[in-house]
């Protein structure tokens, strides 16, 4: 047994097919050695700490603990969260699955928690690069790993991504369970497919649009072994956490129906009002009836034959979710991500160079160095003096990009571009 491995270990290294990827692993550890000093006595002195602990305390509770995480309040010593630079700890209603923690859980076995946190952090960075990755093998592009790299790393600091990346939160791993359901769905591998759509249902909230997109385009496509196989797992999934808490399903119903304070379970009107005062008008209770209309005329004018026509439509509930809660927390922005990419690997193959160098230099302005700036001068993290205006227009600016590369979606030979003559 042992020469037989070593034979293996040996044919690893020495095999040329092997020696690229290698490199890239080397050069992935590498990176992600250094993110893990760089947000630990940098980086770190930003992030959520509080809600990060939290996550931390509701896994041991769940693995260790015999309270229900839906119910009980984490309430350390003050001595404890001073020792770790908490001066504020948040109480929020946990309202997800309970194998939403999973992903916490080996970051639960780091005694030091700023450590912990570090390698939460530069976990998430990487991600980045997977996001980017996976993105590019559905689209069947292959650029250059120090161009990738270097994409990824701009990606992770747009305003965006980074304010999900510094909160601790889940948007990235599941963005990322998305793409690689699609791309495991492209590749007619509908089992796999189905078990990691099934795993990205942990957070059904603040991507229900897209999921549910995802959904019905497996059922108009004939991929029902996909959502079959979505239905088996999170069922398997949800049974799997009784043996730590036999009431997980109740506790979970309870305070998603007895404690609403998001829509669809409390008015839109409402909604918007807890998070805007001075907004206090029914009209506004139109607003996701719009949303939905819009959904509903675009998938049934859009064709969705070739996968582009399917990641526009996705690309399209990635670009409305936020607008349902009107950018009040940054997880659905991750999705942005997904368009960007989306538009840009299109605007890459129809548009003349130089509009491609002008709207690299916009998006640059617009997603990094004005919330960069606005940071360091005026000290308010990831945004400009009005938030709701600047997240408005960058969502018309999507919007206008999905729109503008529409034509070439609907039928992809289409070869005209207004912009050839620049």
């Amino acid at each position: 047994m042992l020469d037989e491995l070593k034979k293996i270990t040996k044919f690893l290294i020495h095999e040329p097919r092997y020696i690229e990827m290698r490199k890239k692993i080397l050069v992935i550890l590498a990176i992600f050695i250094a993110l893990i000093f760089t947000n630990r006595f940098l980086v770190i002195q930003l992030a959520d700490k509080g809600d990060f602990f939290i996550s931390l305390a509701r896994v041991k509770e769940v693995f260790w603990g015999n309270a229900s995480v839906y119910t009980k309040e984490i309430a350390p010593a003050a001595a404890e969260l001073a020792k770790i630079g908490i001066k504020n700890l948040p109480q929020r209603v946990f309202k997800l699955p309970l194998y939403a923690l999973v992903f916490y859980l080996p970051f639960s076995f780091i005694r030091d928690f700023n450590w912990a946190l570090a390698l939460w952090l530069a976990t998430n960075e990487i991600i980045c690069y997977f996001i980017l990755s996976v993105f590019l093998a559905i689209i069947e592009k292959k650029i250059k790993d120090s161009y990738l790299a270097a994409a990824a790393g701009l990606m992770a600091l747009t305003y965006f991504m980074t304010a999900n990346i510094l909160t601790t939160n889940l948007s990235l791993i599941q963005l990322l369970l998305i793409l690689l359901t699609f791309q495991k769905s492209k590749e007619n591998q509908p089992i796999f497919s189905g078990i990691l759509l099934g795993l990205a249902f942990f957070n059904p909230y603040e991507f229900f649009i897209p999921l549910v997109i995802l959904v019905l385009l497996n059922f108009f496509n004939g991929r029902n072994l996909v959502n079959g196989w979505m239905l088996i797992s999170t069922v398997l999934f949800g049974l799997a956490f009784i043996i730590f808490d036999s009431r997980w399903l109740l506790e979970l119903l309870k305070v998603v129906l007895l404690k609403p304070d998001f829509y669809p379970f409390i008015s839109f009107s409402q909604y918007i009002g807890d998070i805007y005062p001075g907004i206090n008008t029914r009209l506004l209770d139109l607003f996701p009836i719009f949303i939905l209309v819009w959904i509903v005329i675009e998938w049934l004018r859009t064709p969705k034959e070739y996968y582009l026509q399917e990641l526009w439509l996705l690309a399209l509930g990635f670009t409305l979710m936020p607008l349902l809660n009107m950018w009040d927390r940054p997880y659905a922005l991750t999705g942005y991500a997904f368009v960007l990419i989306f538009t840009t690997a299109l605007w890459i193959d129809r548009a003349p160079s130089k509009f491609r160098t002008f709207s690299f230099a916009v998006n640059t302005l617009l997603l990094i160095l004005l919330p960069a700036g606005q940071m360091f001068i005026r000290q308010k993290t990831l945004a400009p003096a009005d938030l709701l205006v600047y997240n408005l227009i960058f969502t018309l600016i999507l919007l206008l990009n999905l729109y503008w590369v529409r034509l070439w979606v609907i039928n992809p030979y289409y070869s005209v571009n207004k912009l050839d003559g620049i």
